[in-house]
């Protein structure tokens, strides 16, 4: 944790990150930190930029946190954002109760039901013909990152399950049926990915191009990228 990070927040909330580091992701962590400094700023607005003290985290009312749903309301923040806000401090507030340091009944201020409703939007996908145009493109192309795009079109993987992907992926069972084996991922869950002969196929062609990136090569991965990859 940055040194600004650590300014930002108050002793208690670093402690409760403290805590939630034994069971939660570095994002995760990251997210808490987030949300918990705009709540810093709410708590310091409300006590004209004073520091946010034990004692005033007891004092909070059911006042003070509809106020600071008006206050991310003001802020004309997407849904999903303002409703993870409001969860990542209820979670904080939830860690004070377990420290005996908050009236558990306020919990229902920042109630799931209470919280914005967010919006879910299916996925928009090529229609059948621009699908066939852009197939057709990967496969006449001698760039190698058109064989990743086929990868990606033909097994649905997610960009850090690609990059993650092992030198040799695929897993062929008793039956001669074969898979291609995503490693642990974003949901913590390893999976199986039916594989046809074309994809196989690419796979192999990949294996041919190697590496696919240049620069920081790993031979443990199908396409030789190193670390992960920046947003």
């Amino acid at each position: 944790m940055t040194k600004k990070t650590q300014n930002d927040l108050t002793p208690r909330m670093l402690q409760f990150l403290e805590h939630q580091s034994v069971t939660c992701k570095e994002t995760s962590l990251l997210t808490y930190k987030v949300s918990l400094k705009h709540f810093v700023r709410f708590l310091k607005h409300n006590n004209k930029n004073q520091n946010i003290s034990k004692n005033q985290i007891s004092k909070l009312r059911e006042s003070n946190l509809n106020d600071f749903l008006c206050y991310l309301n003001q802020k004309k923040l997407a849904a999903y954002t303002r409703v993870r806000y409001l969860l990542d401090v209820r979670v904080y507030l939830a860690w004070e109760v377990e420290q005996k340091n908050f009236n558990p009944q306020l919990l229902q201020v920042l109630d799931r039901k209470r919280l914005p409703k967010v919006p879910e939007y299916l996925p928009r996908p090529l229609n059948t013909e621009n699908d066939r145009k852009l197939q057709n493109l990967f496969k006449n192309t001698n760039s190698p990152y058109a064989l990743i795009f086929q990868l990606l079109r033909h097994t649905g993987l997610r960009i850090s399950e690609l990059i993650n992907l092992p030198w040799d992926p695929i897993i062929t069972n008793e039956k001669n049926e074969s898979y291609l084996k995503v490693p642990l991922g974003k949901m913590d869950t390893e999976r199986l990915v039916p594989l046809n002969q074309e994809t196989i196929q690419l796979i192999s062609k990949i294996k041919k191009a190697y590496p696919i990136n240049l620069i920081g090569c790993d031979r443990a991965r199908l396409i030789g990228l190193k670390g992960s990859v920046k947003a």
